[in-house]
């Protein structure tokens, strides 16, 4: 049969997957660092705060219940 063998990875979606990764690095993270900079301490500080709940997973503590340990439930947030 013709075509790509099963497994081989799509050249077109490459190419835009590279494309596309080539634009973030370019533009948005150089023009996000420099608005990043123009914003006051307090606003910066809100902003980075914001962001970390998609960089570290989220850990809920829960009371200990009768004096036994429960423990701690940590919940993976993707973006």
């Amino acid at each position: 049969m013709g075509g790509r063998q099963k497994g081989t990875p799509n050249k077109t979606t490459k190419k835009m997957k590279e494309a596309i990764e080539t634009i973030i690095n370019d533009q948005l993270i150089h023009r996000l660092g420099d608005d990043i900079e123009q914003l006051t301490p307090n606003e910066r500080t809100k902003l980075l705060t914001a962001l970390l709940r998609y960089y570290m997973p989220t850990i809920i503590s829960q009371p200990d219940v009768d004096g036994q340990e429960v423990p701690i439930i940590i919940i993976e947030q993707g973006i």
